[in-house]
């Protein structure tokens, strides 16, 4: 930038003054500190700083070397920042006195209220979310029954008008099993297998006995 300049003696200004007025007549940028720019875009609303700081630095005070009441300044000057004096010195000289705080007027004209054209894009999503939401449920719900009644042979009809009822019921949240579970069948089915082989089994050992007990008599 610097480079550009130089080779452009044109664009450089010899005043804050001179930057401003061209960039309010020109298609021109002015870089200047940004506590005059505050000062001036307080009063002149047709300016606007772009952007944040470019860098940051602080104002000093010069005097003589070992002044002896360098010290004694150096801490009131601390003290009126602690307490907030400089603060409301900069807001009462910049945004109330001599022409401040022209232009806060027509900022806050500025922000308009939103609208439903502003926020019904976000109705209409909310909407479609929950139209999406309701018919993936229900299609769930479908294939649970659908399944539910395959896997234990009862048409898938009268299934569906069951859950129907119990939905329509409004009351508990929980219903007692209609079909029951195929390992308590399996494991009876076994139940009963080993019973009948263990007193079969019995049986012909009863009989071997008695068949000996006539043998030796």
């Amino acid at each position: 930038m610097n480079e550009f300049m130089q080779s452009h003696p044109e664009y450089m200004t010899s005043t804050n003054a001179e930057g401003v007025n061209r960039v309010e007549n020109e298609n021109y940028a002015f870089l200047m500190e940004s506590t005059t720019i505050e000062y001036i875009t307080e009063r002149r609303c047709s300016l606007t700083q772009v952007g944040s700081l470019l860098d940051e630095k602080g104002y000093g005070i010069a005097m003589r070397k070992n002044w002896p009441y360098r010290d004694i300044l150096s801490q009131a000057v601390l003290e009126l920042q602690e307490q907030g004096i400089l603060t409301k010195m900069k807001t009462k000289w910049w945004k109330e006195k001599r022409g401040g705080g022209a232009c806060a007027d027509k900022k806050a004209d500025g922000a308009e209220e939103l609208g439903m054209p502003n926020v019904g894009g976000v109705y209409v999503v909310l909407f479609i979310g929950c139209v999406t939401a309701t018919c993936y449920g229900i299609l769930e719900w479908i294939c649970h029954i659908y399944a539910t009644a395959r896997q234990n042979k009862v048409p898938f009809k009268a299934e569906l008008m069951d859950e129907i009822r119990f939905v329509m019921q409004c009351s508990g949240n929980t219903k007692p099993a209609k079909y029951p579970k195929a390992s308590s069948s399996k494991s009876s089915a076994v139940s009963k297998r080993s019973s009948s082989s263990l007193s079969a089994n019995s049986m012909t050992s009863d009989d071997q006995q008695l068949q000996k007990r006539k043998s030796i008599k």
